[in-house]
């Protein structure tokens, strides 16, 4: 995998959300009320592309960006908002170098640095905070960020569980999805299959879900944003911690922790707190919240292992769930999209950064490569759960081993633009890329064929429950 733990600068990074694919327009609401006085941002130079921009200027590594075209910029995120919102042929660049300020004149668009943010959180007197929230890092390892909130979660109950074991017994790192207008939702535990519902029910969990109205329109009990502020700052008055998404940059979960300012700030831990120690102040009102309620009846260890390949063999062999291709299906969707060249006669236009088709391919590639590392692990630790099957299990493990292998191998044929990489996504790179996952589609049926065998002798019956508790409540 080569995600990194750098921000390309004016790189669009991957920017989709659960409900994005019915088309529902999201708007960007602010749950933080007066972040300035609870947090400091700068934005570091890292480094440079070589015959970039920047490199032409003499900016440098360490220099902090401060303005653009007259605005003050403390991350990325605003950064890109205005480079893409500038219109003159110059504009004007401020820079920190040590305690000296450089003004600047650049050309619009894409500067090529890479970012680091540092920033400084302020905690005031009225601070009401839930301690004890690890951090979140995509340098975890941990890449599906519901799954990695749940875990911290339950840990600040007292119950600790490793990722590997919650990817395994929720079914997503069985599971691969694909929607046929390149949702980057894709790999989300709550989309199609409802993995995060599997997860919570078999642990015993309830949960209590709030959704936005801006981007649940049509959902009867959704809230507004004066509502999802009330339910947040009621959930961290009880000491519940609130796992939400999109809360900082861009759509993933993250976990809200306390809250400040006169009720206007908020804590939390989200994968864009960039080696911060103390929690990070949250910069939007998320589309959905939860908490996680008290434990109730849970499968035991054992009958949760073997429900996971009731799970894997249901997503194996259905088609589709809310319009998700799913399993085989799902691969052969993937294909058939990568070798639609008609749908690409427009892709020479644009840089990869500009094609939401990269960046979704991109990380619904990562993510499965990573999953399926994850799922082969799962099955090599608890195959001795399935007793006379436990040869069938390792060598279950063993073709999800050859998929990675594959996968790892294809990797070069994969354009990451929110790794930095900014090669032209060519018909030659796709061609290579449909090629690995064919390749990838013969080992998932024989994946599925086995799973059914392991099922069958093993005695453990068909997953019947769809779940849906993200989906339906409100």
């Amino acid at each position: 995998m080569r995600r990194g733990s750098l921000v390309l600068l004016a790189l669009i990074v991957i920017a989709g959300a659960l409900c994005a694919c019915s088309g529902t327009h999201l708007q960007k609401a602010q749950l933080s009320g007066a972040t300035a006085k609870s947090v400091e941002r700068e934005i570091h130079v890292e480094r440079l592309l070589e015959g970039s921009q920047a490199q032409r200027l003499g900016i440098a590594p360490g220099d902090v960006i401060v303005e653009y075209d007259g605005k003050r910029v403390e991350t990325p995120a605003e950064l890109r908002e205005a480079i893409a919102a500038a219109s003159e042929p110059e504009i004007k660049l401020v820079i920190r170098r040590g305690e000296k300020l450089i003004d600047m004149t650049v050309q619009p668009g894409k500067l090529g640095v890479y970012l680091k943010v540092i920033a400084r959180v302020h905690r005031m007197p009225d601070a009401k905070v839930i301690e004890g929230i690890e951090p979140l890092s995509w340098e975890s390892g941990e890449l599906i960020s519901f799954v990695a909130c749940v875990r911290r979660v339950l840990a600040h109950y007292g119950e600790q569980y490793d990722y590997k074991y919650l990817m395994g017994i929720s079914g997503t790192a069985f599971r691969i999805q694909f929607f046929d207008n390149w949702c980057p939702s894709s790999p989300d535990p709550g989309c199609g299959f409802d993995c995060a519902e599997v997860l919570l029910r078999t642990l015993g969990r309830g949960s209590e879900n709030y959704f936005m109205k801006t981007a649940f329109q049509n959902m009867p009990n959704a809230l507004d944003e004066a509502q999802m502020r009330q339910k947040t700052i009621e959930s961290i008055d009880k000491g519940l911690p609130v796992v939400a998404i999109d809360i900082v940059n861009v759509p993933e979960w993250g976990v809200i922790t306390g809250y400040q300012n006169n009720k206007q700030d908020f804590f939390c831990r989200s994968y864009f707190d960039y080696g911060m120690t103390d929690y990070n102040i949250v910069e939007k009102t998320p589309w959905i919240a939860m908490t996680i309620g008290e434990k109730g009846e849970s499968l035991s260890g054992e009958a949760a292992v073997r429900q996971s390949l009731a799970v894997a063999y249901k997503v194996g062999t259905t088609e589709t769930f809310d319009g998700y291709f799913a399993g085989p299906a799902a691969l052969k969707a993937w294909i058939a999209a990568i070798e639609n060249e008609a749908s690409f006669a427009t892709i020479s236009a644009k840089t990869p950064a500009e094609d939401d088709r990269c960046s979704t391919n991109a990380w619904i590639y990562e993510t499965f490569e990573a999953n399926r590392a994850v799922a082969s692990d799962f099955l090599k630790t608890y195959a001795d759960v399935f007793g006379k099957m436990r040869d069938a299990t390792l060598q279950l493990a063993g073709i999800y081993d050859k998929q990675v292998e594959l996968l790892k191998s294809g990797e070069e044929n994969v354009v990451l633009p929110f790794a930095g990489d900014m090669r032209p996504w060519t018909q030659e790179l796709r061609s290579k890329e449909a090629a690995t996952l064919k390749e990838v589609l013969t080992l998932e049926n024989e994946a599925i064929e086995l799973i059914g065998t392991i099922m069958e002798v093993c005695e453990i019956p068909p997953y019947e429950d769809e779940g849906g508790r993200m989906k339906a409540e409100g």
